[in-house]
């Protein structure tokens, strides 16, 4: 066990922000990789719904973190324990940064103070234009607070001669403002700031007050204050320097912190652009738009067909598993006291009260292995020409490479488009009383609304589109060299390895696809599969021992594999084979939706025969009606069904082989060898389903594999189903459509 890992056994931590995108990441990290760690406490504020009911901290756990793709691998790990493991390490705290004591009662507060040996402030604000009133209580005025519950630690532990808890605050790189040159590793300039915080505390409440008079209606008001409170927030922070409010505010809380740590052993982290992860929990998982993404996301749609920008701009960008893995490197870096880790000794003073200045980390790429807007666009455009988009039609939007003009020459571009559109509503307007002109007016608001928006996304995007500094990681390379071989293949945060290309075009944009665009992607794969056993093959090779099928009997689980599934079914058919079924033979399949039922399908469908699902309601007569009817050479039934059918096929000298479920469930050998089962053609006739019962005459449709593939195509185009998701079976599987839009739709992404 390397010290990392050592540091944190029957360690406590308390986070804030961890239902964030780095929060998210960084509690199940913690979960996977640290299992010494004793308890998670996360501080999280309660939610008011557009509805106007109120989603409890628990709840706003449940729903947003716990139900991110970011756990997938944790739920396979644990399964049916996975609540009873995360009720045995995590504790949720209602709490909220904008309180006194975090709004924690006092006997709370004083608790978690004293059992706390980590707290992680990575609540933040992170919208770059976010009203100054917002944005300042929890990016600056909200890590003094997060800073008291470690100042009454401090003071509990060290009554009690134990150490004295570590605090980290995660910042931001740009915090920088707009500068050139290399960014160092130091701690801010406190000069001024308390003036400063007052005077803009005023600023806001002055705005407050200007917002309206007593008979001003409150939606009024509030309406009149975010708009002033935005715009200020903005007009301040370009004043100051800064690029937009959330870099400003994310300053002014360096700034604090400084300023009232002393004493406290104390970690200001700044990461630079935090993106998809490279490699943990898997390759490009990521959560809402990052900084990059809509310029990425609006090119690739061709709504954005240019942008200004200097060719060669510094794109810093950090995978967020990277930043995950230093933050918790640092930690520990900070809190060992022994001879492995000497990475921050400075930070081990005697005696240990007086700690010094905040130790600074920039997890940043840029001076170790710089990336620029022109190698952006080029990789950018390259993914896209292969794999284009395609538009309602289905046809691809074919993309070309941004030119990056000047930034004077694009907003003189965009003055002239909006004189030329200011002109055309003119003439719209006074032609207003013409039906044609109908459509051309709301064509014109469509434009206006576009318009708009571009000039939105110049305003915040284009100082990142030209900024050239480049941030120093002496620290952060100091940290990865003091770091043994176990550590850094448990927290690998080496940003020399990170192959650019790579990540933008096999780690990023798909994950852009998959989880904010929500597109299947499988780099082409799927348009091999022309069958329904070709289907499954392909679920197989992608997701082996992901969970396909699962079902509860008795209180357990019951779970087939894409993997297992697969291979039951091979080993079926050729069980069939030998029995004489091959192509066309027509099987009957009959039982209630179960994951057998599902091998049960395919067994037979991978010795190329053609599948009758019956209703197992339907009475024994009838069942053995239709099997005479369609010359079925085989029945494949449920236990509970085999009785009475294989009964009544007797009865009706109909003397064909009878396989339960649980027989398909144990994979065997024929006694002889036979040749491998062939797979079916796209035009052969895949099931047959009776709409109608022997009753009357008897009337199936007869879906071909290309019919139903067609069909399952035409889903997931409309409504793209991902591998993450879980699908409930609540349609008989014998039906179309619940074959279909439930059983094979789920196969097609992986899904449950």
């Amino acid at each position: 066990m390397g010290w990392v890992r050592e540091f944190y056994a029957g360690k406590t931590l308390l986070i804030t922000g961890a239902t964030g995108f780095l929060g998210k990441a960084l509690v199940e990290k913690i979960l996977r990789a640290l299992p010494e760690v004793r308890r998670i406490y996360l501080l999280v504020r309660g939610k008011r719904l557009p509805d106007g009911s109120w989603l409890s901290a628990k709840e706003r756990v449940r729903q947003e973190l716990l139900r991110s793709a970011v756990f997938t691998a944790l739920r396979r790990r644990h399964q049916d324990r996975f609540a009873d493991f995360l009720a045995e390490k995590v504790a949720v705290l209602e709490g909220d940064l904008t309180f006194e004591r975090l709004g924690l009662d006092e006997g709370t507060f004083d608790a978690v103070a004293a059992e706390t040996d980590v707290i992680i402030n990575s609540a933040a604000v992170v919208s770059f234009d976010e009203r100054l009133d917002k944005a300042l209580q929890l990016n600056a005025l909200g890590v003094g607070r997060v800073l008291a519950l470690a100042r009454r630690g401090k003071e509990l532990k060290e009554a009690q001669g134990k150490p004295v808890p570590i605090f980290v605050h995660i910042s931001t790189s740009f915090v920088c403002g707009i500068r050139n040159g290399i960014v160092p590793e130091k701690p801010p300039d406190l000069t001024g700031i308390d003036d400063e915080i007052a005077e803009l505390m005023q600023l806001c409440q002055d705005l407050e007050a200007q917002a309206g008079d007593d008979e001003t209606p409150p939606v009024i008001r509030e309406r009149v204050f975010r708009e002033s409170a935005t715009e200020e927030g903005m007009r301040r922070a370009k004043a100051r320097g800064f690029n937009d409010t959330y870099t400003y505010t994310k300053w002014l809380g360096e700034r604090l912190l400084v300023k009232e740590c002393v004493g406290i052993l104390t970690l200001l982290l700044r990461p630079a652009i935090i993106e998809s992860t490279l490699k943990e929990p898997e390759p490009g998982w990521i959560e809402n738009q990052r900084m990059a993404d809509p310029l990425i996301i609006g090119f690739a749609k061709r709504q954005l067909t240019d942008f200004p920008g200097d060719p060669d701009c510094v794109v810093d960008l950090i995978p967020c598993d990277f930043v995950v893995n230093a933050v918790l490197a640092a930690i520990a870096a900070c809190g060992v006291r022994s001879a492995k880790c000497r990475v921050f000794e400075p930070l081990n003073p005697t005696p240990r009260t007086q700690h010094p200045a905040p130790v600074v980390l920039q997890i940043a790429t840029s001076t170790q292995n710089l990336l620029t807007l022109k190698e952006v666009v080029k990789w950018c455009t390259e993914y896209f020409e292969r794999n284009p988009l395609l538009d309602r039609n289905g046809r691809p939007l074919k993309v070309k490479p941004w030119t990056l003009p000047s930034l004077n020459k694009y907003l003189n571009g965009l003055k002239r488009k909006t004189q030329w559109l200011q002109w055309a509503e003119n003439i719209a307007r006074q032609a207003a009383f013409l039906p044609a002109c109908k459509r051309w007016v709301q064509r014109l608001a469509m434009m206006r609304t576009a318009l708009e928006r571009l000039e939105y996304y110049v305003g915040i995007y284009a100082p990142y589109t030209h900024f050239k500094a480049r941030f120093a990681t002496d620290n952060l390379r100091r940290l990865w060299e003091g770091m043994d071989a176990d550590d850094r293949s448990d927290f690998p945060f080496d940003v020399t390895t990170i192959d650019w290309r790579h990540y933008l075009q096999e780690v990023h944009i798909p994950g852009l696809k998959r989880h904010i665009l929500r597109m299947a992607e499988d780099n082409g794969a799927s348009e091999a599969i022309e069958t329904l056993p070709d289907l499954l093959a392909h679920a197989a090779a992608r997701f082996p021992e992901k969970a396909a099928l699962q079902s509860k009997r008795e209180g357990q689980w019951v779970r087939y594999t894409y993997g297992e599934l697969h291979r039951l079914a091979q080993a079926n058919a050729q069980r069939l084979w030998s029995l004489g079924i091959g192509h066309s033979d027509r099987v009957i399949v009959c039982g209630e939706n179960c994951p057998e039922w599902v091998i049960a399908y395919f067994s037979a469908s991978c010795a190329g025969a053609t599948v009758v699902p019956i209703d197992r309601q339907w009475r024994v007569d009838d069942i053995v009606a239709v099997a005479e009817f369609v010359n079925a050479k085989a029945v494949l039934v449920g236990d509970n069904l085999a009785s009475g059918i294989g009964e009544g096929l007797q009865k009706a000298g109909h003397n064909i082989p009878l396989l339960t479920f649980t027989e398909l469930t144990h994979k065997t050998v024929p006694e002889t060898p036979v040749p491998r089962p062939s797979s079916p053609v796209p035009e052969e006739v895949a099931s047959i389903i009776f709409v109608t019962g022997p009753a009357v005459e008897p009337r199936g449709a007869m879906l071909t594999h290309r019919n139903f593939l067609s069909n399952v195509r035409a889903i997931v185009k409309v409504l793209p189903p991902m591998q993450n998701d879980q699908f409930l079976s609540v349609l008989p599987l014998h039906h179309a459509l619940g074959f279909t839009g439930e059983l094979l739709v789920a196969m097609w992404a992986g899904a449950t």
